[in-house]
C-alpha cells in the first residue's frame, strides 16, 4: 500500500510541478520525508528505552487497527455475529 501511496506522490509532483522548480520540490520532498523519518526512530528510540522494547510496537499496531477501522467501519467479529 505504501508503494503505491508513493507511487501516486511520486506522479502528482511531477505533473503538477512547473519544470524550473521540479528538481527543488523534489529535494524538499526528499530532505522533509528523511528527516521525518530520522525524528520517529528517535522518538521510537526514547519510547522503548521508556516503556520497553516490546510494548512500543504494541501500541503502534493496536493504534494502526482502531484507525483502520475508524476509517473503514469494519466491526468486530463479535458485533458482526450479533447481527441477524
Amino acid at each position: 500500500m505504501s508503494y503505491c501511496a508513493g507511487a501516486m506522490r511520486g506522479v502528482l509532483l511531477q505533473t503538477e510541478a512547473a519544470e524550473q522548480f521540479r528538481g527543488r520540490i523534489f529535494g524538499a520532498f526528499t530532505t522533509t520525508t528523511s528527516l521525518l523519518l530520522m525524528c520517529g526512530v528517535l522518538v521510537a528510540g526514547a519510547l522503548g528505552d521508556w516503556l520497553g522494547v516490546l510494548s512500543v510496537p504494541t501500541h503502534q499496531g493496536s493504534r494502526h487497527v482502531l484507525v483502520f477501522r475508524h476509517r473503514t467501519g469494519v466491526a468486530w467479529c463479535d458485533e458482526q455475529q450479533s447481527q441477524p
